[in-house]
């Protein structure tokens, strides 16, 4: 039995609307997504029939919703620095304050007009990486991820964005890295293992993603020990950090890179998000 579009519309948002604040948008989004429609032609089309196949796939749509799955993995995509990226439970969901630390390594890079080899660690799904490259020319990356899963996320955003200048590794950060690189960047666990469950997104994203041990700087901790040898000059490192934890990795940062530049920058919510390192 086909329905018509406005009549499920208004019924799926006053479905949702009592659990989740941004019903309307989620519903629109989820319409855009299996009509091959923008939203314009939604609003003006309110009687179009929508046939029972699409009857069903919207009311999975929603049913996920309704449990409280991100938008993002309803849809299968998100949009990050102005690109669309393919996600999925295996990856945690490009957020637009680790932006920042994309254009901040996009600025550096722009400064140079010698070849850049980049190193993503932790690429999940590549969204850091390939916009780096979108933007630099001159730039060469490698990703690495502990989990294959991730990576197969990852490979097929650089297909579908045309980006070849890019190889993926899977590896517990960068114990099989050989050589040294100018641009590092990274957006690890950093997460206290003790306010996961407090975390609603916890749910959904993957905990290997998120966990950053204890004190949710360990995993920052080991890696900028492994990077004292593989960083050029002139160079940087850029990571991305919880609010709290800038103090932490500042001083852990001035004792493995004594002639280091380190900064904190804060993010678009005047939050303390990415340490940055530099060489010269």
């Amino acid at each position: 039995m086909t329905t018509k579009l406005n009549d499920w519309r208004l019924k799926a948002i006053q479905t949702l609307s009592p659990l989740s604040e941004e019903a309307v948008i989620e519903v629109n989004a989820i319409l855009k997504k299996h009509l091959n429609k923008d939203l314009t032609w939604i609003i003006l089309n309110p009687d179009f029939l929508i046939p029972p196949y699409k009857i069903e796939k919207l009311e999975s749509d929603l049913d996920n919703l309704m449990h409280k799955m991100p938008l993002a993995y309803v849809l299968g995509f998100q949009e990050f620095y102005g690109i669309n990226f393919i996600v999925s439970p295996d990856v945690l969901i490009p957020r637009p304050e680790t932006e920042l630390l994309v254009e901040n390594a996009i600025q550096w890079g722009r400064k140079t007009n010698q070849p850049i080899q980049l190193l993503d660690i932790g690429t999940g799904s590549g969204c850091i990486a390939i916009s780096i490259l979108k933007n630099l020319t001159n730039c060469f990356g490698f990703g690495i991820d502990i989990s294959y899963r991730a990576l197969t996320i990852a490979k097929e955003n650089a297909r579908k964005l045309d980006i070849s200048c890019i190889d993926f590794i899977n590896s517990d950060l960068t114990m099989p890295i050989f050589g040294k690189f100018d641009l590092i960047c990274a957006n690890l666990p950093y997460i206290p293992a003790s306010d996961l469950q407090y975390l609603p997104h916890s749910k959904f994203e993957p905990l290997i993603a998120l966990k950053g041990g204890e004190t949710g700087v360990e995993i920052i901790r080991l890696l900028l020990d492994q990077l004292k040898n593989k960083i050029n000059t002139p160079g940087i490192i850029l990571l991305e950090i919880q609010n709290d934890q800038g103090k932490d990795v500042f001083d852990y940062a001035s004792l493995q890179f004594p002639k280091a530049h380190i900064f904190i920058l804060d993010d678009y919510s005047s939050q303390p998000r990415i340490v940055k390192i530099v060489f010269d």
